[in-house]
């Protein structure tokens, strides 16, 4: 797989997703995150790993406790322009199936 297969497919998930989404108001212990999400510790550390290892995110030890935080501001960018490109083919979606819906009630 290369780079840009694995990068695209760590973000490609819901609980990554909203990990991101959360650690971006500010850094993050793993229960913190648990907390949040309200997901089983194994889960959260799964996706923290993953995260980690794709270099979406970074930690800093303090004492027991690692502290998570977004390694590239890049990546809320990402996240952003997708979400905006989504919205924006959903609302030609339905502008197309609203001006289909109107086509058909003027033929008939």
């Amino acid at each position: 797989m290369s780079e840009m297969e694995d990068f695209l497919k760590a973000l490609a998930d819901e609980n990554r997703l909203k990990i991101i989404d959360y650690i971006k108001r500010g850094a993050r212990t793993s229960i913190e995150i648990q907390e949040a999400l309200k997901k089983s510790q194994s889960t959260i550390s799964q996706h923290l790993k993953i995260l980690v290892d794709e270099e979406i995110l970074t930690y800093e030890r303090d004492l027991a406790k690692k502290i998570y935080t977004i390694k590239y501001p890049e990546v809320i960018d990402i996240i952003s322009s997708i979400n905006q490109l989504l919205a924006r083919r959903n609302r030609e979606k339905f502008t197309k199936i609203s001006d289909d819906a109107v086509s058909d009630t003027l033929r008939t």
